[in-house]
C-alpha cells in the first residue's frame, strides 16, 4: 500500500509541474520571453551529492546548441525525469550575458535516497553473494521504484534458470531517519522442478535425435540437471521450427507443448514434455521481385541473394541475405526506408517465392552524437574514435567500425550504441553508453630474464606503474624499474596517438640501465688466437632516448599507418683492459661515453577485427631502420629490414552457455629480417640477429651465441579463449630459420637452418598483464633426420614470454 501511495502522489506532483509549466510559463512568457529562439548554452546542476555528473550529462548533451522552445524544454524536462534520480527538481533560466544571446538553465534537485542496506529472506538454495552478483542496483546505489521492480523480475528469471518455477518475491522498503533506505527481498522459492522426459508426436521425417540436438533443455541424467526452464522452452520451440524452415518446411508448426507435472519416487518435482509437430512438405526457392525501388536496381538488389531458384529453401539465409540487400540503403543512409518482404506459396509446384515491397525515403543525417556513462574517459577521447559527425549521412558501417575502434582503445569493458529519432524527421541521435574498466596497474614481482645473456642469473625482481588513459585524455604514461644481480634499469614513456586532436601518434620514452654481461674474448692459446671458447664479463651502463612519430588513416575497417622514429644510446663499458673482447662495439666504448643513433620508418596496414586478441583480419607492417649518423661518434653502420605479418581465422564458434562459446582461432605470426652493413663494415656479434627463446623460437635459449644476419620466424597457433577477454589456451608450432648470410642460389635456405618447437600454453588477453606461460619442446630436421633439441629425448620445461601487440 505504501509503494501505490508513494506512486500516485510522485506522479500527482509531476502532473502540478507540467501543469505550472504548460499554462504558467508562457503567461510569465508574454511580458519576458527573451529566452524563445536563444541557444541553449550550458546546463547545470545544484545539490549533487550521489549521481555523479557524467550520468546527467549524458542527457543534456544533446540539447546544447538547439534553439530554447517549448517542445525543447519539455522534451528536456521529461528525460531528466525519466531518469528516477530525483525526489523534485526546480529549473531557473537565466542568459549567458549581459547581452542576453545565450540561455543558461540551472536543475537545483533533490536526489532519492541511496540504499544502505539489502537484505534476503527465505533464500535457501541459492546464496546471498550469487543474488546480489545478478542485480545492478546495490547498496550505495540511488534507490528507484522503478528499478526495484525490475530487480524483481531479474531474480526472477535467475530463479526460474535454476529450475525454480513457482518462485514468488515480493519487496518491503522503509527510509531510515539518516533518509536511506532499507530493502528486503521476501523470497519463496518453491520446488525446483527438472524434466524427466522430452518425446515428440508428429514427426516422420526428422527424428527426435536431430530435434533433441536443436534444444536447449535436457532431460536429467547424469551429466545434466535439466532444470526447467519457462523461457528456454520458448526458445527451443523457436529453435525447432527454425530447423524445419532451414530445411525448407515452411508449413512445420508446433502444435502443442504437452506438459505433465508429477512427483517422483524421491519427492522430486519433475515434468514431461510432448511436443506435437506437423511438418508440412518440403519447398524451393522461386526467386524475388522488387517493389518501389528506384535508387537501387532490382538486378543489384538480387545479386544480394546468393539462394539459386530451384534450392531448397532456407529460412536463415534468405533472412541473412535479405539484411545484406537492406544494408545497400542503410549504408547509404536511408534509415528509415521501410522494407517489407511478401511471400507467395505455389502449393503445386512446392515453391515458395518473395515480393519485396520498398517504400525509400530520404536519406538520414546525423543531429548529435553523444556519450553516457564515461565517469573518467573524456567526450572528445571517445567521439574522435567514431568516423562519424553531426551532419554527416547515417552510416551504419562507419558506427561499427567506430565501435571497433573504441574496443581496441581497451578503455571500456561495454559499449552500446542507440542511434533514436531527432527533433526532425530525418534526423538522427547516437547515443554512445559506454562502462569503463581500469586503465590504470601497478604490477611487480618476479620475472625470468636472460634473453640478452642467457648465461645471467634468470630471475629479477620488477615494478611497472602504467596508466593507458591519463586523466581521462587517451595519452598513456608508464614508469617501469627491474633490478637481478646483472640487471637494473628505469625506464619512463609517454604516447599520445592523437596529438592535436588529429590521427598522429607521438611517443617517447627514456630508459637508463646497468647491466652486468658476458661477451666472447680474445685468448692466445699454443695453437693459436682463440675467439669461440673463453668468455669474459663487463658493465654497461646505457641511457636511451627514443622518439617516434606516426600518422593513420582510416578506410572502411582498414587502417593504413606510416611512421618514423629517431633513437639516441648513450653507452658506456667498463671491464678489465687485460682483457680482450671480440666483439669491437664492447671494446670500442670501454671507459669511454660512447653515442649509438637509429633512424626508422615504417607503414603498415591493418584489418584485424580487435588488435590485442584478434579472431579475424589481417595486419602487415615494413619497417627499415638505419643505425649510425654520427662517423665521428660511431662504429656501427648498418640497415636493418624487418617485415611482419599475421593473419587471423575463426575455425568455428560454438555457442555452450548462455556466456560461453567454444571458439578456435588459427592464428599465423610471421617475420623477416635482414641485416645489410655498410660498405667495407662489419657488423658486430651484439647487433647481429639472434633466436631468445622467449619471443623468437619459443624454447631454444640455448642457442643465443648463434647469431645471423638473415632470421624468418613462422608461428602457427590454435587458440582457444577459455576466460573471454581474460586468458586463452593455446598451442603452438614455431619455426625459425636464422642464417648468416641473407639466402642466395649458392647459398639457400634449407630445413638445417630451422629451429622448432611446440607446445601448449595459456596467454593473458588482459592489456595490463601481457604475459604468456608455455610448455614447450624443441627439434630439428638436419639432414632430413629428426632430432629432438637435446639430441636424446623429448624434454618438456616452462616457457615464460611477453606478449608483443604488433601496431
Amino acid at each position: 500500500m505504501y509503494l501505490i501511495n508513494r506512486l500516485c502522489l510522485k506522479r500527482f506532483i509531476l502532473f502540478i509541474v507540467l501543469f505550472s509549466f504548460i499554462f504558467v510559463l508562457p503567461l510569465a512568457a508574454q511580458s519576458e520571453d527573451w529566452f524563445y529562439g536563444k541557444k541553449i548554452k550550458s546546463i547545470k546542476f545544484s545539490g549533487l551529492h550521489y549521481v555523479s555528473r557524467s550520468d546527467v550529462s549524458g542527457v543534456t548533451k544533446g540539447f546544447l546548441g538547439k534553439e530554447f522552445s517549448d517542445e525543447v524544454y519539455f522534451e528536456l524536462l521529461s528525460r531528466i525525469g525519466a531518469l528516477d534520480y530525483f525526489e523534485s527538481f526546480d529549473t531557473s533560466i537565466s542568459p549567458s550575458n549581459e547581452k542576453y544571446e545565450a540561455v543558461e538553465i540551472v536543475f537545483t534537485v533533490i536526489e532519492n535516497p541511496i540504499i544502505a542496506n539489502v537484505e534476503f529472506v527465505g533464500n535457501k538454495k541459492i546464496t546471498k553473494t550469487d543474488l546480489l552478483a545478478r542485480m545492478k542496483m546495490k547498496e550505495k546505489d540511488i534507490f528507484s521504484e522503478a528499478e526495484l521492480e525490475k530487480e524483481v523480475l531479474n531474480l526472477n528469471e535467475y530463479y526460474l534458470s535454476k529450475g525454480y518455477t513457482n518462485v514468488h518475491i515480493t519487496t518491503i522498503w522503509e527510509k531510515t531517519e539518516h533518509n536511506e533506505i532499507k530493502v528486503k527481498y521476501i523470497i519463496n522459492e518453491g520446488v525446483a522442478t527438472s524434466i524427466r522426459s522430452i518425446k515428440f508426436e508428429g514427426n516422420q521425417i526428422i527424428s527426435d535425435k536431430t530435434l533433441l540436438g536443436t534444444m536447449k533443455l535436457k532431460a536429467k541424467s547424469l551429466f545434466t540437471k535439466g532444470a526447467f526452464q519457462e523461457a528456454k522452452l520458448e526458445a527451443d520451440k523457436q529453435a525447432i521450427l527454425t530447423y524445419y524452415l532451414n530445411r525448407g518446411y515452411i508449413d512445420a508448426d508446433i502444435i502443442d507443448v504437452i506438459r505433465e507435472d508429477a512427483i517422483d519416487d524421491k519427492g522430486n518435482s519433475v515434468v514431461d514434455l510432448t511436443f506435437v509437430l506437423t511438418e508440412g512438405y518440403q519447398y524451393s526457392f522461386a526467386g524475388v521481385k522488387f517493389e518501389g525501388n528506384y535508387l537501387f536496381s532490382s538486378e543489384y538488389l538480387g545479386s544480394k541473394f546468393k539462394m539459386n531458384i530451384g534450392d531448397i529453401f532456407n529460412y536463415t539465409k534468405f533472412n541473412e541475405y535479405l539484411s545484406n540487400m537492406s544494408d545497400a540503403y542503410y549504408e547509404n543512409g536511408y534509415l528509415t526506408t521501410a522494407i517489407v518482404p511478401e511471400p507467395y506459396k505455389d502449393d503445386d509446384l512446392r515453391q515458395i517465392s518473395y515480393l519485396i515491397h520498398i517504400n525509400e525515403q530520404s536519406r538520414s543525417h546525423v543531429e548529435s552524437i553523444s556519450v553516457i556513462g564515461n565517469k573518467k574517459t573524456k567526450d572528445k577521447v571517445i567521439l574522435r574514435e567514431v568516423p562519424i559527425e553531426p551532419g554527416d549521412v547515417f552510416s551504419r558501417s562507419k558506427l561499427m567500425n567506430g565501435m571497433k575502434n573504441l574496443y581496441n582503445l581497451q578503455y571500456f569493458s561495454n559499449i552500446i550504441p542507440d542511434v533514436v529519432p531527432g527533433s526532425e524527421e530525418d534526423l538522427m541521435n547516437i547515443v554512445l553508453n559506454v562502462e569503463e574498466k581500469s586503465t590504470t596497474s601497478i604490477e611487480g614481482g618476479l620475472t625470468f630474464t636472460g634473453i640478452s645473456d642467457p648465461n645471467s642469473f634468470p630471475v629479477s625482481v620488477f615494478g611497472t606503474w602504467k596508466d593507458s588513459n591519463f586523466l581521462g585524455t587517451g595519452r598513456e604514461i608508464s614508469v617501469t624499474a627491474s633490478l637481478s644481480f646483472s640487471d637494473r634499469s628505469l625506464g619512463f614513456s609517454y604516447s599520445d596517438d592523437w596529438l592535436f586532436d588529429k590521427p598522429i601518434g607521438y611517443s617517447a620514452s627514456v630508459k637508463g640501465a646497468w647491466k652486468t654481461q658476458t661477451t666472447l674474448q680474445k685468448v692466445y692459446t699454443p695453437r693459436g688466437l682463440d675467439v669461440t671458447n673463453y668468455n669474459m664479463a663487463y658493465d654497461q651502463i646505457s641511457v636511451s632516448i627514443d622518439n617516434a612519430l606516426g600518422k593513420r588513416w582510416y578506410l572502411d575497417d582498414m587502417v593504413l599507418g606510416i611512421s618514423g622514429g629517431l633513437s639516441n644510446t648513450f653507452l658506456r663499458n667498463k671491464y678489465d683492459t687485460a682483457l680482450k673482447p671480440v666483439d669491437p662495439a664492447i671494446s670500442d666504448y670501454n671507459n669511454n661515453w660512447g653515442l649509438r643513433n637509429a633512424v626508422w620508418v615504417s607503414a603498415s596496414v591493418d584489418k584485424r577485427d580487435n588488435i590485442y586478441y584478434p579472431s579475424t583480419g589481417w595486419f602487415a607492417k615494413q619497417s627499415f631502420t638505419w643505425f649510425g649518423l654520427l662517423p665521428k661518434y660511431e662504429n656501427q653502420f648498418y640497415l636493418q629490414a624487418d617485415t611482419i605479418a599475421e593473419a587471423y581465422y575463426t575455425l568455428f564458434d560454438i555457442q555452450m552457455t548462455e556466456k560461453w562459446n567454444f571458439k578456435t582461432i588459427f592464428a599465423y605470426v610471421g617475420g623477416l629480417s635482414m641485416l645489410r652493413p655498410k660498405k667495407d663494415t662489419t657488423i658486430a656479434s651484439s647487433n647481429r640477429l639472434a633466436i631468445d627463446g622467449s619471443i623468437v623460437g619459443r624454447g631454444w635459449d640455448d642457442i643465443y651465441s648463434t647469431k645471423g644476419d638473415f632470421m624468418w620466424t613462422n608461428s602457427f597457433e590454435l587458440r582457444i579463449p577459455v576466460v573471454p577477454n581474460i586468458a586463452s589456451a593455446q598451442f603452438f608450432l614455431d619455426a625459425v630459420a636464422l642464417k648468416d648470410e641473407k639466402p642466395s642460389l649458392a647459398n639457400r635456405l634449407n630445413m638445417d637452418d630451422f629451429y622448432f618447437s611446440f607446445g601448449p600454453g595459456i596467454r593473458s588477453l588482459i592489456q595490463q598483464l601481457p604475459l604468456s606461460i608455455y610448455l614447450v619442446n624443441t627439434f630439428t630436421m638436419k639432414g632430413g633426420k629428426f632430432s629432438w633439441g637435446n639430441g636424446k629425448n623429448p624434454e618438456w620445461k616452462p616457457v615464460l614470454a611477453f606478449t608483443i601487440t604488433n601496431r
